[in-house]
């Protein structure tokens, strides 16, 4: 598996007609990078996530499709990862964004 660096803080800004693409894919990213910071297998990982192998194995490609954002955020959290969402006023309507930040 790719080895992924990020600074320690990363933020990914989504327009609203592709913010679920670009959100699945962010949590996807950190999803592999627990499982490789872990040195687990596939089938051990799917063991922690409650996954069988072959989605464990699509994760690992990227694939998003089947997956809701809430569902890649339980994974999360079955990684030991807290997921927390923050709502902040935008100073203008246009300015409203979804962030995704990881620390």
């Amino acid at each position: 598996m790719p080895e992924i660096v990020r600074p320690a803080v990363t933020t990914v800004a989504a327009s609203p007609s592709s913010k679920d693409v670009e959100i699945k894919h962010c949590l996807v990213a950190l999803i592999n990078e627990k499982i490789a910071s872990r040195d687990l297998g596939q089938t051990d990982a799917g063991r922690i996530l409650g996954l069988k192998q072959p989605k464990v194995s699509a994760l690992a490609n990227g694939k998003i499709s089947g997956f809701s954002i809430e569902r890649l955020m339980e994974l999360l959290t079955k990684l030991g990862q807290n997921v927390e969402i923050t709502v902040r006023k935008a100073q203008t309507p246009a300015d409203a964004r979804i962030h995704v930040t990881t620390i």
